[in-house]
């Protein structure tokens, strides 16, 4: 290859020629270089004069950019393969080889970096341009097919692209040649292959003689080992480890067995090239193969920088584009993912070497004699044999312990040793340390140094058969798993970062070489983190343990599996620990003391689970499903002897080869206590699917949703398949709008539930599936697009649930029916195009997916596979995406929860219970630290604004706790939404929600519990939940914590706000050493809290009352003492929430001074409250001021202003 930037004005062939002066620019050619980016966007589609969209250049420079670099690669790769052209010489070139081969790691490392480059553009930004790339897409990068090909990755392990290979369909005419003749020519792995036959022939003993007698005399030291434990051992267990290392040596050692591995895509270079890689692996310490293993660990790195560059770019598409098809007509990151296999490994082989490691005391003595041959690498001779004899790891010397790096077919590289076959791991800092034992097959996990988690025997179920690692163990009759393999790896995530990999081979024969489960943890070296990690290489068919809804209780996989005690004492640390999760659909606690009898988990509970200490709360982790949430479930299955079992759900009957799923796990740092490590958790699996946080939108805050006060008919609210008088529904929504205007209810958006759409059976009432997903006549007779326009002219949210097995649908698009007769699943994404097309025509802005639990409740069918419910949610999610349709989801399961992270249109999560069928459905503040930590807004049903509602459908229901259900929903972030009759609103309650044009009075984030309601002893006993909120400008910050159902008074320290800081949320908020503290009750009646250790605020009791339900409750507010001024802001008393960013804009202090910039509407008549302060702890003198807002429409601003000498006013 020439100099990329060779031309004939610069190079001439004439001895005698003088170059020109060449400056910088001539040199680099920078004319050329810099015109070659040109934007095809405009930021007005119908103007071809307006200006490219903004982040369109820095799209295409960063890709040029890559190519540049690729070109780089591909001169490095032609001079490398040149340099391989003639065997005899590779070795006296191996300097230049190894040297440039690092050039092309460190390309690539560079390249990797340049992702985080794209990730600064958001999802939206690119959207604005991706139209103008039409069918371009990096797919088409010649360049980087080139770099494949000319490394060695062949058609015979590529994906097919439409039925065929890219080189076919994909690239045309010049681009098409170029591609061919690369094909044709010899790979770099074709070179090597043929170095190292070249080298292995050339050497003068015989390797595979004296390996094979090495091999056999380690596997012999090993069964005298496990014969002398076989008391403490089944002998058929001994046996078959035994027979299963025989076998996997002999895939080296028997070149037929090889040559199946050849014939099967498993090997890729000859057998005796792999000879030749293994010798110089084995004696890389002799100076005459040094280089060549330098150069095969190069080889590798390749690889993995490969590798790393497949992944980053797939989470990169993912956070841009979501599961929308490529631009070049692919499945987009369904074809990615599909690439980041083995199979697109080229030096694959050199990886696996690792497997046929022993340990070098079993090798004979490696020696050189003078070179005899034009090869560079010298011909060798061996001594005899030495006897080894059978020895323990006790008689070796210091020396020998420090050499004996391999164990057992195993490399370890990174690990600390704890024995002949115990192993140990560690997490960033040593958080965690994980002690895998061989001899056993049993692991422990330690935090604090305690063994927190005790494993219990890996177990799997197909062909209608229990298998188990420990059948001896097992309450079942069970057949013995065999493992076939255990070996090391090590590489980085990118979410995650740089990890060791421990991988276990297992099979149900003792005498068949065939994998069919492979288990492996990954434990994080940059993270207190473990990812535990199962891998199904072929077809299972059999899984099934039962179709009725507790077999979601059992799993057909079991790893991890801990140990948990059953009905006795406690026997483990995790019976002592704290438990935080969900214990059932809609429970209200979330907590107690640990599992036993306590928490079952399956598709109700238990993920994800938290386990704590109960008295040092930042000493605690996280386990959850990391991967295919709709079939990974973690339970205490009763075939397991209750054991805590992470694993596919016991409904599924098959699965098919290459299935994968994860488990994390998460331990705390200092300091992290409860909602910090859920919001950690949280944040990382936000990262791992590439999905932004809902509050790092930027137009969250103005989503109507959000931001406005609405009105509900669903399950509680008065019109709840009830109407007013004889009244249609239509005629009703027309009086109640009109009630609405008149009594100046500021209402900006109506939901309307399941009682317009025709059911199953035509059914009228709530129950029954969609049969068709119209207007009923006799509900809407003009139609929902009429009603919406023409009556209530505001957004419309409405209800969608389930389909009916009798849905005039199916004819056309693709359905599956439940076996039951109740539930069917559309699966044609088709379908969901259709119908929220359809909706958003009818002025729709929000579509309620209720009734999430029938997918697996009441119907079976759904859980039968691996992809129907999954599906369901992803054809949801694209629907709603193309039509720009927000989702809520309501009576979620477990699994539908976290399948949300895949679903970027899932805004809102209802996590309460239907309003008024539970008196306590208010009590949300634990369930909202989970679904806030995922990026979605939780929120409680609707409220009645009256105890009482005339007629109601509901029968003699008093709603006694008014004032708390309206604050709860205040601080959720999600729905505010009354539903009382019409003529029965209480102003009052309404009014203390928001302003005169119904925008809510918010705080920033959703109320969650307080870590200390998590203490074992001495936490206040009852709901203490806190929030905070600040101005316009995020320059001044107020705490809140609400409290409620206390059954004892309670001591709240400045130590508890302290603790509410979290490093990833508002980066302003800070807490102050000072804080004037009232009780919204009495503002009056204030307090002094500081961070002085003996300060504190007393919280009093306040027990519900168990006969008439009613909870009192207190709201807190703490504003910080402003050091700079003697002026003190208590807010707009009137509300809720006195002091919030929707009711100011801007709180200045000085010396003597207090400016407040106030936000109001036309008409309002806005109460703010003041303070004066003599000094840190003295008297406040109170003062409260109007604020009359002049009768202009729109959003206006006034000025108070507190002046020591003046007192307090208000100006425009």
């Amino acid at each position: 290859m020439t100099c990329p930037y060779a031309s004939s004005s610069l190079h001439d062939s004439k001895v005698n020629h003088q170059p020109e002066t060449l400056d910088y620019s001539t040199y680099l050619r920078t004319d050329l270089l810099l015109s070659a980016l040109k934007c095809h966007s405009h930021t007005d589609p119908s103007d071809n004069n307006s200006p490219p969209i903004h982040d369109e250049h820095f799209f295409i420079l960063v890709h040029q950019v890559f190519e540049l670099w690729f070109k780089q690669i591909l001169f490095e790769l032609d001079s490398i393969r040149d340099m391989f052209n003639e065997c005899d010489h590779v070795v006296s070139s191996m300097f230049n080889i190894n040297l440039r081969l690092k050039r092309i790691v460190n390309v690539f490392q560079v390249l990797n970096q340049q992702f985080q480059l794209l990730e600064t553009m958001t999802p939206i930004e690119f959207l604005e341009f991706r139209m103008y790339l039409t069918s371009g897409s990096g797919f088409q990068s010649l360049q980087f097919r080139m770099i494949e090909i000319k490394l060695g990755l062949t058609d015979a392990f590529r994906n097919f692209y439409k039925t065929k290979y890219f080189v076919h369909t994909m690239f045309k005419g010049e681009q098409s040649t170029q591609l061919k003749q690369v094909i044709n020519q010899d790979s770099l792995l074709i070179r090597l292959e043929k170095w190292l036959e070249h080298i292995y022939d050339t050497t003068s003993f015989n390797f595979l003689e004296v390996f094979t007698s090495s091999v056999e005399r380690f596997i012999e030291h090993e069964r005298k080992e496990k014969t002398s434990k076989a008391d403490d051992m089944n002998t058929e267990t001994v046996e078959g480890q035994i027979e299963a290392l025989k076998r996997k040596f002999s895939t080296m050692t028997d070149s037929i067995e090889y040559e199946k591995l050849l014939n099967t895509n498993e090997r890729r270079i000859s057998h005796k090239a792999m000879l030749s890689a293994l010798m110089i692996s084995l004696y890389h310490q002799e100076p005459c193969f040094q280089q060549a293993y330098q150069m095969l660990h190069l080889l590798m790195d390749i690889d993995s920088q490969m590798i790393d560059w497949r992944q980053k770019h797939i989470l990169l598409v993912q956070r841009q584009i979501g599961r929308k098809p490529g631009t070049a007509g692919t499945d987009g990151i369904f074809y990615l993912q599909k690439t980041m296999t083995e199979k697109y490994q080229v030096f694959v082989d050199l990886f696996n070497i690792s497997t046929y490691l022993i340990p070098q005391r079993y090798l004979p003595k490696f020696t050189s004699k003078p070179i005899e041959s034009n090869s560079s690498l010298s011909s060798s001779t061996i001594e005899p044999l030495r006897e080894v004899p059978i020895i323990t790891q006790r008689q070796l010397s210091i020396k020998e312990e420090e050499m004996e790096v391999i164990i057992f077919s195993f490399l370890f590289c990174t690990c600390a040793q704890a024995g002949n076959n115990d192993r140990v791991f560690h997490t960033y800092d040593n958080i965690l340390t994980l002690h895998w034992n061989y001899d056993a097959l049993e692991y422990v996990i330690i935090r604090d140094n305690q063994i927190w988690f005790e494993s219990g025997p890996f177990f799997v179920y197909f062909n209608k058969t229990y298998y188990s690692s420990a059948p001896q163990q097992e309450s079942l009759a069970m057949s013995a798993l065999y493992l076939m393999e255990q070996y090391q790896t090590n590489g980085t995530d990118v979410v995650f970062g740089s990890f060791d990999k421990l991988s276990l081979r297992w099979s149900s024969k003792s005498n068949l070489n065939v994998t069919i489960w492979e288990t492996s943890f990954k434990i994080f070296r940059d993270q207190p983190i473990i990812l535990f990690e199962q891998y199904f290489p072929v077809d299972l068919d059999g899984m099934s343990m039962g179709n009725v809804r507790d077999t979601f209780k059992h799993v057909s996989t079991a790893f991890p599996r801990f140990k948990v005690s059953f009905n006795q004492s406690n026997q483990y640390i995790i019976d002592q620990l704290g438990h935080f999760t969900f214990l059932d659909a809609w429970d209200l606690h979330m907590r107690g003391v640990g599992l036993k009898n306590v928490y079952n988990g399956g598709l109700y509970s238990g993920n994800p689970l938290l386990l704590y200490n109960l008295t040092k709360l930042d000493s605690n982790v996280v386990l959850s499903s990391l991967t295919n949430f709709m079939i990974n479930f973690q339970t205490r299955s009763p075939s397991l002897n209750y054991h805590l079992s992470c694993g596919l759900h016991g409904r599924l009957h098959q699965i098919d080869q290459s299935l994968s799923l994860s488990t994390i796990l998460l331990a705390s740092q200092s300091k992290q206590g409860i909602n910090r490590i859920i919001n950690l958790w949280g944040k990382l699996m936000l990262q791992y699917y590439g999905k932004q946080h809902i509050k790092d939108q930027k137009t969250f805050r103005n989503d109507f949703y959000v931001s406005k006060l609405g009105y509900y008919t669903d399950t509680g609210a008065y019109y709840w398949y009830n109407k007013e008088g004889n009244l249609t529904y239509e005629q009703t929504f027309i009086k109640l709008k009109e009630y609405h205007l008149q009594e100046k209810i500021p209402i900006r958006y109506y939901e309307l539930d399941s009682y317009w759409y025709y059911k199953q059976n035509n059914n009228t009432g709530e129950h029954g599936g969609i049969k068709l997903y119209e207007p009923r006549p006799d509900v809407f007779s003009h139609g929902i697009q009429v009603l919406q326009r023409d009556v209530l002219q505001t957004p419309i949210i409405v209800h969608h649930k389930y389909y009916s097995t009798d849905n005039l649908y199916q004819a056309k698009y693709l359905f599956k029916n439940g076996t039951d007769g109740k539930v069917s699943l559309p699966l044609d994404q088709r379908f969901f195009n259709k119908i929220f097309s359809q909706i958003k025509q009818w002025g729709v802005e929000i579509l309620i997916q209720d009734w999430l639990s029938s997918v697996y409740e009441d119907m079976p069918d759904a859980s039968y596979d691996v992809y129907t419910a999954r599906e369901y949610h992803l054809h949801l999610a694209e629907a709603a995406k193309q039509a720009g349709i927000k989702l809520i989801y309501c009576m979620p399961l477990n699994p539908d929860i976290l399948e949300t992270l895949e679903n970027t249109q899932v805004h809102y999560m209802r996590i309460s219970d239907d309003y008024s069928t539970n008196i306590n459905q208010w009590n949300i503040g634990r369930a909202s630290m989970v679904t806030w930590a995922i990026g979605v807004i939780p929120f409680k049903d609707t409220f009645w604004t009256n105890s009482i509602q005339p007629q109601s459908p509901y029968g003699q229901f008093t709603e006694p706790n008014i004032e708390l259900n309206a604050l709860v929903a205040l601080m959720s972030l999600g729905g505010v939404a009354i539903s009382d009759k019409i003529g029965n609103t209480d102003f009052r309650v309404v009014n203390r929600l928001c302003r005169l044009d119904g925008v809510l009075l918010r705080p920033e984030r959703p109320a969650t519990a307080m870590d200390s309601t998590f203490l074992g002893i001495g936490g206040p006993q009852g709901e203490m939940w806190h929030t905070y909120a600040s101005d316009e400008r995020h320059s001044f910050f107020v705490e809140y914590v609400m409290i409620t159902n206390l059954t004892e008074s309670y001591q709240f320290t400045w130590n508890e706000l302290f603790n509410t800081l979290d490093g990833d949320g508002e980066p302003n908020r800070e807490i102050s050493d000072n804080y004037v503290v009232f009780d919204m009750i009495a503002p009056s009646n204030y307090y002094w809290l500081s961070s002085a250790n003996t300060s504190s605020v007393r919280m009093p009791e306040c027990s519900q009352n168990l006969t008439t339900f009613y909870s009192p409750f207190h709201l807190f507010v703490f504003v910080p003492f402003p050091t700079q001024s003697n002026w003190l802001l208590f807010g707009e008393l009137t509300k809720q929430l006195p002091i919030t960013r929707q009711r100011f804009a801007f709180i200045s202090y000085e010396t003597n001074r207090l400016d407040v910039h106030v936000i109001g509407v036309a008409g309002e008549q806005v109460s703010i409250t003041a303070g004066k302060i003599a000094s840190i702890g003295g008297k406040i003198d109170i003062y409260t001021v109007e604020c009359p807002f002049p009768p202009e429409e729109g959003v206006l601003r006034m000025m108070l202003t507190c002046q020591t000498s003046a007192g307090c006013s208000c100006s425009s």
